[in-house]
């Protein structure tokens, strides 16, 4: 993983809904029903938008119901998630596919990838939408160096979450793997526009620089990368890498 980044965080998801009470900017409309969610620990908004409608879009909207600015809300808060009748059987739908999704988890975890795969698959027969479920299936076949199937699951990923930077990065790694380096750069530099501070793009795209040939582009990468980490072994490889290139 130091000279050539690989695959990535499984996430367990988990909703804990609770039944809300009468307060609030609004009233529910008829068969509105309103739920309560607790903040995690580094949560966001558009995290939350997406466990509860499919949409990180949506965040703006719990914020404007909740009279809160996205930057104001805090581990162990309260929130208040209205969800309209379609809403609640969509959202049923997304908590049944947990079961096998977090089953694909554990496989994952014991090493046991072919049932992981069934898994993953099984969630997401029941939740074709299933962003990470799509991802985490593309990072068990990766595991299984089925780089093909990886990527059209990353890619399937991308397609329901297209604001995820994990995601388009690890399409990016998956292509470097396979030794198509252009496009690999090409999907590093999308993580990177969601997200500047990527460090595992950040230094797969100087990797990816370096192995097209690219000197001055990758000395500008491996630059970069330092300004975002200066003090881990990948900074040390950084470093390394950049005086071979002068």
């Amino acid at each position: 993983m130091r000279t050539a980044p690989r695959i990535l965080l499984l996430c367990v998801l988990g909703l804990g809904l609770l039944l809300a009470g009468c307060a609030g900017v609004r009233q529910p409309v008829e068969g509105e029903k309103v739920v309560d969610h607790r903040v995690d620990r580094g949560e966001t908004l558009e995290e939350i938008a997406q466990e509860y409608y499919g949409d990180r879009g949506r965040a703006g909207e719990i914020a404007k119901f909740n009279s809160v600015d996205a930057d104001e809300i805090r581990s162990g808060q309260t929130l208040r998630i209205p969800l309209t009748p379609q809403e609640q059987a969509e959202l049923s739908r997304r908590q049944a596919a947990r079961g096998p999704y977090n089953e694909g988890l554990a496989q994952v975890e014991g090493g046991r990838y072919l049932d992981a795969v069934l898994s993953f698959q099984r969630a997401i027969e029941m939740d074709p939408a299933f962003a990470a479920a799509h991802y985490n299936l593309g990072v068990t076949f990766q595991r299984l160096e089925s780089y093909d199937k990886a990527a059209d699951a990353y890619r399937e990923a991308i397609s329901q979450d297209p604001r995820d930077a994990n995601y388009k990065y690890a399409l990016g790694a998956t292509r470097y793997h396979q030794g198509d380096y252009r496009d690999a750069i090409g999907w590093f530099k999308k993580a990177l526009d969601i997200d500047d501070h990527h460090r595992k793009a950040q230094y797969s795209l100087a990797k990816s620089y370096e192995k097209t040939s690219q000197t001055a582009k990758a000395r500008a990468a491996w630059t970069r990368y330092l300004e975002i980490d200066g003090n881990s072994a990948w900074a040390q490889e950084a470093r390394s890498r950049l005086e071979l290139l002068e």
